[in-house]
């Protein structure tokens, strides 16, 4: 929901530039002054953006990858940051068993390679679910356990934490989708 409220919150803001930097062009064009022509290109640019972003946004509310979360429903697949626990992530959500599941992206210089890793999660859903019956069949004592959160925070970058509900914690292989007891 808050991915859908900034992309709003810019769609409107480049709407209103469009408005000033198009009102500005009228002005300058009809006193024949020549600076018009950056005015009109800025507006034209801003129409273009609202436009893009409207419909990128209408196209994630309208979408079949959302799952409820916590009384919200999130959508799937999607970087951005999300409140979780009080607290503002960066991340996206992925669906295991029907349960959403909040994949935490460090912000450090190593983010583009953390996106990359979260964005081969979503696309691996089916696979994590296999292994995720797989491990729970295997230690019976995360039987009544769900997955809480997945956390890309580790130096290693073949390597993650996963965050149990109720408490837990066991690792991830990235590259293999194994759960780490």
């Amino acid at each position: 929901m808050t991915a859908n409220v900034n992309k709003m919150t810019k769609s409107i803001r480049h709407a209103g530039w469009a408005f000033v930097h198009g009102t500005l062009a009228i002005v300058f064009f009809t006193k024949s002054m020549i600076v018009w022509f950056p005015f009109a290109v800025l507006c034209l640019h801003n129409i273009y953006k609202f436009f893009t972003i409207s419909s990128d946004t209408s196209r994630m509310m309208n979408s079949e990858d959302s799952i409820p979360s916590g009384g919200n429903e999130v959508q799937l697949g999607v970087l951005d940051e999300y409140e979780v626990d009080g607290d503002l992530c960066y991340g996206l959500y992925i669906s295991i068993e029907e349960k959403s599941v909040f994949v935490d992206v460090k912000e450090d210089h190593k983010i583009d390679e953390r996106k990359e890793i979260a964005m081969r999660l979503f696309h691996s859903q089916k696979e994590l679910e296999l292994e995720y019956r797989q491990f729970v069949s295997s230690h019976r004592d995360f039987e009544n356990r769900t997955i809480d959160s997945i956390g890309l925070h580790s130096k290693d970058l073949s390597e993650a934490e996963v965050f149990w509900d109720p408490d837990g914690l066991t690792g991830l292989d990235i590259n293999s989708k194994k759960f780490i007891a």
